[in-house]
């Protein structure tokens, strides 16, 4: 028995042994998936950071295309307080419609290549010449052969915005 018992003592010895073998191997396996769940953390923190940052600038880039469609907007509303008239035939200006900000506001006329180059440029009435004369730019000046019918008020008016643009 005491060889039995020593070959079962030996045996349970080497099983001891062989689990130990087999804990350590488990132990580097469950290291090197433990360091490869690390490297791989790392990657998806990293591609994280990555669309953050993407996405700030796509935020950056919204809110500026956001103030631009607001100016165009804005840019598009006031043009189409200017519709285009043919003053006389041939003779094209930017004829004013009444302001519902500025109800006050005379009836005008404005250069139309001014107008289209981004520019209100008040067109004035030389009576003893028949012509309109633009204020930004004295070529584009028209001559008519009939000068613009305003009610009193709105000559007034456009004397009052002559002497401020002087």
């Amino acid at each position: 028995m005491d060889a039995f018992s020593a070959a079962l003592t030996s045996a349970a010895t080497a099983a001891k042994l062989a689990l130990g073998f087999l804990d350590a191997k488990e132990d580097a396996k469950v290291r090197g998936a433990l360091i490869d769940m690390q490297s791989r953390l790392l990657d998806a923190m990293s591609a994280a950071l990555d669309q953050a940052e993407k996405l700030a600038a796509l935020q950056q880039e919204l809110g500026a295309a956001k103030s631009d469609l607001a100016a165009a907007r804005a840019k598009l509303e006031d043009r189409g307080r200017y519709p285009i008239h043919e003053y006389v035939p041939g003779v094209f200006v930017r004829k004013s419609q009444p302001s519902v900000d500025d109800p006050q506001e005379p009836e005008h006329l404005l250069c139309a290549a001014c107008f289209d180059l981004g520019t209100k440029s008040v067109l004035v009435n030389k009576p003893a010449d028949q012509y309109l004369r633009c204020l930004n730019d004295a070529t584009h000046s028209v001559q008519v052969r009939q000068l613009p019918q305003f009610s009193g008020s709105a000559i007034a008016g456009l004397s009052a915005m002559r002497r401020t643009t002087r």
